[in-house]
């Protein structure tokens, strides 16, 4: 008969875990220093409260909020004796944690001695996933047309989504409809637009230039909650850093950026583990609980009783280099069972940042030694396992207003036109240039005239736009005047300002204004062109309509088509797209159909007989994938 030895005895802890983290920047002001100054404030670290960050934020530049969902507080019996007692205020119980932080111990590691719980989390899963995806096609339409002549004619059926889309779909299972590949396309393509900055250089003249510009990064993708799933291993400490080498090794592993952080301290805690025992054998210490006390007191085993306590979280933080390296920086502690929030302020502006966080339960048990029979109490500190990291990017997109309140004055001693304008009123504090712009008509584009340049910045920003140096000014306190002397007493121009902030972004256009000089009444006149918002690129988009004296009125679009000599007419439905979704992958609709009961309508006006027709055009959705 077969005999099986008896299974080993293992301690299994549970400290509930944080769920609904979330992490967010918030800029509140500029300051010079932004991008390497992390002191931060004390005022703003840690535990938060809504009323006194309002008023912070008038004298702190910025930090990070976290929120997440309070872990469940229920506690046993024995919770209110005397030991738990004496930590009941936020401020002891910092204290407490602050003074114990390399005596924290995870959950698992309590549970087994020989082992070390790793997380396993891939916060670039999407970018690998994109790339590998992109590889594959490219490998794809290689093989499917071996007979290319160059890759010109290859790139070209490959630069469309819809085509990239029917490649992938072919070797891609069945389970998996052709509606979701290339909603998932126009997501992968969507977020690959990170903010960062591109140039190309042209000769001009046996002389190089450069220029560069951003790309702006939009809100993740669909792919992008991917890289927030962790989950958890036991990995014995005999063999824990080769294993953590090999797949640091592995150019495909999705864990290397990770495991890269942890090879110096695995490496010792390997080696020390070797020392002592022998990596081929398993012990059964291996499986003891290990704990580390924070507090061993002598007491009566009549009093003294077990107590678990949520007593407050941890915020564990990373930083990324320049080179995408991360780096162990200070956990950020947030005393209060009930707590759902904090703040990080010791952050640099244009860093990248990664969070999670632990719930921390102090837990008093009763042990006796075996030598002298005394019971006493040993209390440690516990931590959940961390929650799914969240990465913030300390970086605000928000581009400034332009300036305000244009006027314009004739100087009659110097004979030049005097233009003015008031600063732009911005809680952030961070416009650091004028733009000054004319132009002869609405015709015509605007030119730059004067760039006022009083940036304080440590680190300045890289510049999207260049100026002739001629043009740039640079003063270390703003200037809100122009004295223009090429404009006369015949002249007749169209002005507009534009302000530029700390980060390069710059505003619409402000309102343009004609302006001419009277020489009957020997005075300045002006009459507004467009109001203020119009893009750089089209400085017409919101021109008003009305006679500008020497100019011809021009409007930037048509609402109808003038066609004349046709008898026919021919009508073709050919959209890039037959659905477009949001960022929840929820169909917006927009495409009118015979099954939704919409329709478009076509009028026709015969000029020549004032005679009108409509036609109804219906469009009827014959797919079947929908």
């Amino acid at each position: 008969m077969a005999i099986t030895f008896p299974s080993k005895v293992i301690t299994v802890l549970d400290v509930p875990e944080v769920l609904d983290f979330h992490a967010s920047f918030r800029y509140n002001f500029f300051v010079a220093d932004e991008k390497v100054n992390d002191r931060g404030d004390r005022r703003v670290q840690g535990a938060s409260d809504d009323d006194e960050e309002k008023e912070l934020a008038k004298r702190i530049p910025r930090w990070i909020d976290f929120s997440f969902s309070p872990v469940d507080t229920r506690t046993n019996a024995a919770v209110d004796n005397e030991f738990v007692a004496r930590i009941s205020r936020p401020q002891d119980v910092a204290r407490l944690i602050r003074n114990n932080l390399s005596k924290i111990q995870n959950e698992s590691d309590v549970a087994q001695k020989g082992y070390t719980a790793l997380k396993l989390q891939d916060s670039s899963l999407d970018t690998k996933a994109r790339r590998l995806v992109h590889h594959t096609l490219t490998t794809r339409a290689r093989a499917k047309w071996p007979d290319e002549k160059s890759n010109r004619k290859l790139l070209k059926k490959m630069q469309t989504r819809s085509e990239q889309s029917k490649l992938l779909n072919e070797i891609t299972s069945n389970h998996i409809t052709s509606r979701w590949i290339m909603h998932a396309f126009g997501q992968m393509h969507q977020n690959s637009t990170y903010l960062q900055r591109r140039s190309f250089t042209f000769k001009w003249k046996g002389k190089s230039h450069t220029h560069s510009y951003n790309m702006r990064r939009p809100k993740p993708s669909m792919f992008h909650r991917f890289t927030k799933h962790g989950t958890y291993a036991q990995v014995n400490n005999k063999f824990i850093h080769t294993i953590l080498t090999r797949s640091v090794a592995d150019p495909m592993g999705p864990f290397g950026d990770e495991f890269s952080l942890q090879l110096e301290d695995t490496k010792q805690l390997q080696e020390e583990e070797r020392k002592h025992n022998r990596p081929g054998i398993i012990g059964d210490y291996e499986y003891l609980p290990n704990i580390v006390p924070i507090s061993v007191e002598r007491v009566d085993p009549n009093k003294i009783g077990t107590a678990v306590k949520i007593v407050g979280y941890l915020v564990d933080k990373f930083e990324y280099s320049h080179y995408g390296r991360r780096y162990k920086k200070t956990s950020i502690i947030i005393p209060g069972a009930t707590t759902g929030s904090g703040v990080d302020s010791k952050i640099k502006y244009g860093s990248k940042y990664a969070y999670s966080v632990r719930s921390i339960a102090l837990v008093q048990f009763t042990a006796v030694d075996e030598e002298t029979s005394q019971v006493y109490a040993v209390s440690g500190l516990l931590c959940s396992r961390p929650s799914p990291e969240t990465i913030v990017t300390c970086k605000e997109f928000r581009a400034p207003p332009p300036p305000g309140d244009v006027n314009f004055v004739w100087d009659y001693e110097d004979e030049c036109l005097v233009i003015m304008w008031s600063f732009p009123v911005v809680s952030q504090r961070d416009i650091k240039r004028f733009q000054l712009f004319r132009r002869g008509s609405i015709k015509e584009p605007f030119e730059l005239q004067v760039e006022y340049d009083f940036d304080d910045s440590v680190i300045p920003d890289p510049r999207s736009e260049y100026p002739r140096r001629s043009r740039v000014k640079e003063m270390e306190s703003p200037l809100t005047t122009y004295h223009d002397y090429e404009f006369t007493r015949d002249s007749i121009a169209i002005y507009s300002l534009c302000s530029i902030d700390a980060h390069d972004f710059s505003s619409n256009y402000s309102v343009q204004y004609v302006v001419w000089f009277d020489k009957v009444k020997n005075r300045l006149r002006k009459r507004l062109v467009s109001p203020s918002g119009a893009p750089k690129p089209y400085p017409n988009f919101y021109l008003v309509e009305g006679m500008i004296p020497g100019m011809q009125d021009v409007n930037l679009t048509s609402d109808c088509i003038k066609d004349s000599r046709h008898h026919s007419l021919q009508v073709f439905f050919d959209p890039e797209y037959l659905s477009i979704v949001n960022d929840d992958g929820e169909d917006l609709e927009l495409l009118a159909t015979k099954e939704s009961k919409g329709s478009y309508k076509l009028q026709i006006i015969n000029c020549d007989r004032q005679q009108s027709q409509v036609v109804d055009i219906e469009i009827e959705d014959l797919r079947s994938w929908k």
